[in-house]
């Protein structure tokens, strides 16, 4: 699946001010290649994450678009995607499945072992 995003502005507000946080903002994530999205601090990356992920958005206003394969999931993209965040906590000297294998069994307590080694292998493809 390939998720391109295009024209995003996102506005929220600050001191009771409109801030635009991300203005006319285009990209796409291609299947099996790796993204790193760097800047400074306050430059927008948690922002255009939360967007594109439609997490953490509350008192933000969207516009443009997102489409996972050419289809706009609206909010809907939530049940498909997922990111870890920069401030994260997580073992550094784990590997990116061991990472995965630790929350699965946080998250996934209630179900059994094969489930989650199932979603683990699910997100890793």
């Amino acid at each position: 699946m390939q998720l391109d995003w295009k024209d995003l502005t996102v506005t929220g507000s600050e001191n009771d001010q409109p801030k635009t946080i991300l203005h006319s903002v285009s990209g796409c994530a291609k299947p099996g290649t790796l993204m790193a999205i760097m800047g400074s601090s306050g430059a927008g990356k948690s922002t255009l994450m939360n967007t594109l992920t439609r997490r953490n958005i509350n008192g933000l206003t969207i516009e443009g678009t997102v489409e996972v394969s050419g289809v706009s999931l609206g909010e809907d993209i939530s049940h498909i995607s997922a990111y870890i965040q920069q401030n994260d906590v997580f073992i550094g000297a784990l590997t990116v499945e061991e990472h995965l294998r630790f929350h699965a069994r946080l998250k996934l307590s209630k179900k059994s072992k094969k489930f989650q080694t199932e979603k683990v292998l699910e997100v890793i493809r």
